[in-house]
C-alpha cells in the first residue's frame, strides 16, 4: 500500500474499538504481573529472581514477537493474526493462574508478552494503513486506554484480594473481555486487513526509521526504569515511609494517562515533528527537578512532570516511524518492538545492578544519560525525517516527468 494517504480521516468506527479494547487487556494482563508478584511467590515459594523471571519472559517474548510479527501477518493475514494472538495472551493467563510450578508460569508470561506484542504490531499497522496522517490520533489513544488500564490493574488487584476473591479473579479479567470482543467480532472482517498478494521484495527502512527506533527503544527504557524503580528512589532517596513511596509510583502512571489525554488533543493541531521535542524537554526538565530535588515534595513533582513528557514518546514516534517507513508499516511495527523488548528487559536490571553495586541515586544517572541522547535524537530523527520526506517528493516529481 503506498502512503498516499494525507486526506485519510480519523473515524471511531467499531472496528477501532476492537483494536483500543484489545490493546488495553493485553496492557492491563502484564500491569497486573506487579501487584500480584507477592502473592504468586508465595503460594509457590519462589525467590525474588524467579519471580523477576516473569517480566524477563514477558520482555523475551516481545523480543521475539519483533522477530516474527511482520511475518505471521504476511502469512496468516492480519485478522487471523489478532485472534490468534489473543488465544495466546489467554493461554498464557491461564497458564499463571492454573499451574503450579515456576517452569509453567513463566512460560505463560512468554507466551503472553509474544501474543500481546503481536497484537499490538498488528493493530498499530492496522490503523497506520487505515488513517493515513491521522494515525497518531489512533495510536495516541489506544495508549491513552490502555494507560487506563495499566493505572487501574494494581487496584482491581488490591481490591480481590481486599474482599477475600484473591489475585486470580483480577488477572482473569483479560479472559472475559477478549472472549466476548471475539463472540461480536469474529464473523466480521476486519477493514484493510487483506494480505498483500504480491511478491515483490521490500526495501530497507530508511534511516530517519531507525533514528526514531532509536528514540523509542531509549524512552521505553526510561519509562520501565521509572515504574520499576522510583519506589525505591523515594525511599531511600526522599525519605519517604515504604507504604508512601510505592503509593507515589501512581503519580508517574496517572501523569502519563493525563499526559496522553493531553497529546491525542495537541495532535489534531500540531504536527507530530513539533510536539516530539516538547516532550522530550519536559521529561528531561521534568527528571532533573525528580532527580536532583532537595525534598521528597520536589522529588514527586518532578516525577509528575516527567511522566507527562514520557507520556507521547511512544505513541508520536511509533506514528513518526511508520510515516517515513511508507508500504512498509507492518516491518516498522514489527521492527520497534525489538526495540521495546530490549528495554524493557534490559534498562531495569542494569539499574537495578548499578544500585546494588553504588545506590540507587548514582544508578539513576543511567536514566538521565538516557533521557539526553533520547531528547538529542529527537532532533535528529526530525531532521532525517525531512530528508527523507524531501527526497520521496523529489522521486515522485522526477517519476511524473
Amino acid at each position: 500500500m503506498q502512503n498516499n494517504d494525507t486526506n485519510k480521516s480519523f473515524v471511531r468506527d467499531s472496528f477501532t474499538w476492537l483494536g483500543y479494547l484489545l490493546m488495553a487487556s493485553a496492557v492491563y494482563t502484564i500491569s497486573c504481573f506487579g501487584p500480584m508478584m507477592p502473592f504468586l511467590r508465595a503460594e509457590l515459594n519462589l525467590s525474588y529472581t524467579i519471580g523477576a523471571l516473569h517480566f524477563s519472559a514477558w520482555a523475551v517474548g516481545v523480543l521475539i514477537a519483533g522477530m516474527v510479527g511482520d511475518q505471521a501477518m504476511k502469512k496468516f493475514g492480519r485478522q487471523n493474526t489478532i485472534w490468534a494472538a489473543c488465544s495466546g495472551i489467554c493461554s498464557g493467563i491461564l497458564m499463571v493462574i492454573f499451574m503450579r510450578h515456576p517452569a509453567f508460569t513463566i512460560f505463560g508470561a512468554l507466551l503472553g508478552g509474544l501474543s500481546a506484542s503481536t497484537m499490538g504490531q498488528t493493530i498499530n499497522t492496522i490503523m497506520a494503513d487505515r488513517f493515513g496522517s491521522e494515525r497518531a490520533l489512533g495510536i495516541t489513544e489506544a495508549n491513552i486506554i490502555a494507560s487506563i488500564s495499566c493505572f487501574l490493574a494494581p487496584l482491581a488487584v488490591s481490591m480481590s484480594m481486599r474482599f477475600g476473591l484473591g489475585w486470580r479473579f483480577a488477572i482473569a479479567f483479560p479472559l472475559l473481555s477478549i472472549s466476548v470482543l471475539f463472540l461480536l467480532f469474529r464473523k466480521k472482517n476486519v477493514p484493510g486487513t487483506e494480505p498483500s498478494q504480491k511478491i515483490t521484495p521490500v526495501a530497507a527502512l530508511p534511516l530517519a526509521y531507525w533514528a526514531y527506533w532509536t528514540v523509542i527503544t531509549l524512552n521505553v527504557g526510561c519509562e520501565w526504569s521509572m515504574i520499576f524503580w522510583s519506589a525505591d528512589f523515594l525511599e531511600k532517596v526522599g525519605k519517604l515511609p515504604r507504604i508512601d513511596a510505592s503509593a507515589c509510583v501512581s503519580v508517574f502512571l496517572a501523569a502519563m494517562l493525563i499526559g496522553r489525554i493531553a497529546g491525542s488533543r495537541l495532535a489534531r493541531n500540531f504536527d507530530i515533528h513539533t510536539l516530539l521535542p516538547i516532550a522530550a524537554i519536559t521529561s528531561m526538565v521534568g527528571f532533573s527537578i525528580y532527580w536532583l530535588g532537595p525534598t521528597a515534595p520536589v522529588n514527586v513533582t518532578g516525577l509528575f512532570i516527567t511522566g507527562l513528557g514520557i507520556a507521547n514518546f511512544y505513541p508520536l514516534t511509533l506514528s513518526a516511524a511508520i510515516a517515513v517507513a511508507s508500504d512498509r508499516a507492518a516491518s516498522a511495527t514489527s521492527r520497534m518492538s525489538l526495540g521495546t523488548g530490549a528495554a524493557i528487559l534490559l534498562a531495569p536490571l542494569v539499574l537495578g545492578f548499578i544500585a546494588d553495586h553504588t545506590s540507587i541515586f548514582v544508578a539513576y544517572g543511567l536514566i538521565a544519560v538516557l533521557i539526553t541522547i533520547c531528547t538529542g535524537m529527537v532532533f535528529v530523527a526530525n531532521s532525517l525525517a525531512h530528508r527523507h520526506d524531501r527526497q520521496e517528493n523529489l522521486r515522485a516529481a522526477e517519476s511524473n516527468v
